[in-house]
């Protein structure tokens, strides 16, 4: 595959994502109604609420000094005022600059077992293309020759490069037989702690660098993004209520 093609397979799966995160918020708000219950010049409440069920019940409230979501899909707040209006909340981009304006305590992480596996296929590409023999280096794939080309994608492929080099007998590199090893280990790997300490007890073995605790292995928990997304879902409803 090339480059190109990673990078529009990247984007389809991306835009895929985004979609399933629409629809899980239509289908979870699907009987929601709109109730504005204050409207005055300095606060705006709208109530989003199913007529018999307080599931995914919840209030957005815009004060000038932020705006809050408080209910049944648990409590946030954004570092925006009531300046923005519900066109901040009903906008676009809800992964990025929605994520962006939550207050920071309300950004919850988890660990993303695809940012770990690139974290360590990049640094190990970083030494093959620093270190390697030039026939060996020749014959690997050629994201694995860049490490700016490694994706989380290429763990497979990468694994079996990795055994293949390790059993190459005129191969004189006992690296490969040590990466071999640790990436086994991976495998029981399920939390960022559990990362940190894999990267600090390896960072010389896997050329992480004194600096390792730099590499980011975690990304925003998918609940709190699907949670964003019926924020939005609520957003566009309200907005289209609005309109003449």
């Amino acid at each position: 595959m090339s480059n190109d093609e990673r990078r529009l397979a990247a984007i389809a799966n991306r835009k895929k994502t985004e979609q399933d995160y629409r629809d899980r918020a239509a289908q979870n708000l699907a009987d929601h109604e709109y109730t504005c219950i204050v409207q005055q010049d300095n606060a705006v409440i709208w109530r989003c609420k199913a007529p018999k069920s307080t599931a995914y019940a919840f209030d957005i409230m815009m004060t000038r000094f932020g705006i809050a979501v408080v209910g049944d899909i648990d409590n946030l707040t954004f570092s925006v005022g009531m300046g923005y209006g519900i066109e901040f909340l009903g906008g676009d981009d809800v992964t990025y600059y929605l994520h962006t304006k939550l207050d920071e305590r309300c950004k919850q992480r988890e660990f993303s077992e695809s940012l770990f596996r690139e974290v360590l296929m990049r640094h190990v590409a970083m030494a093959v293309e620093e270190e390697c023999g030039a026939e060996l280096y020749e014959s690997l794939p050629e994201w694995l020759q860049d490490p700016d080309k490694v994706r989380a994608a290429h763990w497979g492929e990468f694994r079996q490069v990795v055994l293949a080099a390790r059993r190459d007998l005129e191969n004189g590199d006992d690296r490969w037989m040590h990466w071999d090893e640790l990436f086994d280990q991976i495998a029981e790997i399920s939390s960022t702690t559990e990362a940190q300490i894999f990267m600090r007890d390896n960072e010389e073995a896997l050329f992480l660098g004194p600096e390792w605790y730099e590499n980011r292995v975690d990304e925003p928990a998918q609940s709190l993004i699907q949670r964003l997304y019926m924020i939005n879902h609520a957003a566009k409803a309200i907005l289209a209520q609005q309109a003449p």
